[in-house]
């Protein structure tokens, strides 16, 4: 029964094959991975790894296709080919120290000038170690200079990289992305030994333990088994390390999501505060001047009675605040009958006398949902008030109309009227947002809503048609 050495050692170009295919997949996955526009450093530093990924996996490659190719070219050409080899990996190797220099250097506490040297050092003491490696070096010694001067510390400082990231990240991460940056970093730890300081010929003093013999000996497999296991394991951390951008991309989009909704709110709570507490704050105004004005000829009744109502305009006032606080929309409008809060619009707006309001209804009532009669309602009131600040109106004529598959309101005063051309010259002169906020409450609804009027004639209709719901029933 063969052993196991004995089976790796007849798989060994599936298993060689098996070291570069991950390197080679883990710098492709990389590659397409990259995020230019994240917040993370490690996006801007991922096209590094990429590259380490796959020349390194190209260069280990080398291991199957020269030796096959050995029996077809001349010693020439396998020279070159073994060459190319040594030269991929130191290429390889350079595209990972700066991988490691771009993340570390930048954390450490040294002065910025310490700091922009060693950055601008590092390409170079990467091609004089190729150089030195490939031109001035035998073939086994210069590929052991290579690995001792630019793989392991390449390894090492990424390990140390994707080590400080999982640290510095750590409150803003996931559990599971912390613990794969971790295995990240000690895959990398193992990968600096293993391919930066494990030769074929040992030349180091005090390190000949680490000749590819000797770990064979040692561990009873050769070292091309563990630098394969290393590889798939880095692979494997690397790839899923990569979620880090999709949990920034979800984070990204709930903020994104949490900031159109706030922005909505603050447009509603802007809209609301205007067409509900200001008119009504408007209305009590207008009231309290009317009771000063009466309040030295008219009997003392009568002014305690226009100063009762004004006080309980204000605690409606102030329970709608409340309500626009707690997002539940204005009081009163949702909750009752909308024919029900028009009358009390219309009796508050017509109580100080200098306005005739009346108001009437036909048709087969029909239920209109809540958000429908909220905005009708604040329609009506911004029209209303609108009369008051500056139509000069004596009369005003409130109408609602339940037809089949149409509910329609229509607000007529015989005021002074204007010219619809300086609608939003006039919203903005009384300080608010006027006929823009009907109109966008009007289609919040899928309604229509038509503004009539002519400076030269006088008088002005607002005709609001709001379709029906199919799902509604008639009321009994």
């Amino acid at each position: 029964m063969p052993t196991l050495d004995r089976f790796i050692e007849v798989n060994m170009v599936p298993l060689i094959f098996a070291y570069g295919l991950a390197y080679f997949i883990a710098g492709l996955v990389i590659t397409l991975q990259r995020r230019r526009l994240s917040n993370f450093r490690l996006a801007h530093s991922l096209w590094l790894l990429g590259a380490f990924g796959i020349i390194h996996g190209a260069a280990e490659w080398g291991d199957i296709f020269i030796p096959i190719q050995s029996e077809l070219l001349s010693a020439g050409w396998v020279r070159f080919l073994t060459e190319a080899q040594q030269a991929a990996w130191a290429i390889s190797y350079a595209f990972l120290l700066q991988f490691g220099v771009t993340m570390v250097v930048p954390r450490m506490p040294w002065v910025p000038r310490v700091r922009f040297f060693i950055q601008a050092y590092a390409p170079l003491w990467s091609v004089s170690v190729a150089v030195t490696g490939l031109f001035l070096l035998p073939e086994q010694m210069g590929l052991s200079w290579i690995r001792y001067m630019l793989g392991f510390p390449a390894a090492a400082l990424t390990a140390i990289a994707f080590f400080t990231e999982s640290r510095s990240l750590a409150g803003q991460l996931p559990k599971s992305t912390k613990v794969n940056l971790g295995m990240t970093a000690a895959a990398f730890s193992v990968y600096a030994i293993l391919a930066g300081l494990v030769v074929p010929e040992q030349t180091l003093p005090g390190l000949s333990w680490l000749s590819y013999e000797n770990i064979n000996a040692s561990t009873g497999f050769p070292i091309h088994f563990w630098r394969m296991l290393t590889g798939v394991t880095i692979a494997f951390f690397v790839i899923r390390t990569l979620s880090i951008f999709d949990f920034e991309f979800r984070n990204r989009l709930e903020a994104a999501e949490k900031e159109k909704a706030l922005a909505r709110d603050r447009q509603r709570i802007s809209r609301d505060l205007h067409d509900g507490v200001v008119q009504s704050l408007y209305a009590a105004g207008l009231q309290l001047e009317v009771a000063a004005r009466e309040a030295p000829v008219a009997a003392a009744d009568r002014t305690a009675s226009t100063i009762r109502q004004v006080i309980s305009q204000l605690n409606d006032v102030m329970t709608d605040m409340r309500k626009y606080i707690f997002k539940l929309g204005p009081a009163r409008t949702g909750e009752v009958e909308l024919d029900d809060f028009l009358k009390h619009l219309v009796d508050d707006f017509s109580a100080d006398g200098s306005v005739m309001v009346k108001f009437s209804a036909s048709g087969k009532k029909f239920e209109l949902m809540p958000k429908q009669k909220q905005h009708i309602a604040m329609i009506a009131k911004e029209c209303l008030s609108n009369v008051l600040k500056h139509a000069g109106a004596s009369t005003v004529e409130v109408r609602l109309d339940y037809a089949p598959e149409m509910f329609t309101l229509v607000i007529e005063d015989d005021g002074t009227g204007f010219d619809p051309s300086y609608i939003d010259r006039i919203s903005e002169s009384a300080g608010g947002r006027g006929l823009e906020s009907m109109a966008a409450r009007a289609e919040a609804i899928n309604a229509d809503l038509d503004v009539r009027s002519a400076a030269e004639k006088g008088g002005t209709t607002v005709l609001l048609n709001v379709p029906r719901r199919k799902q509604e029933e008639d009321l009994s």
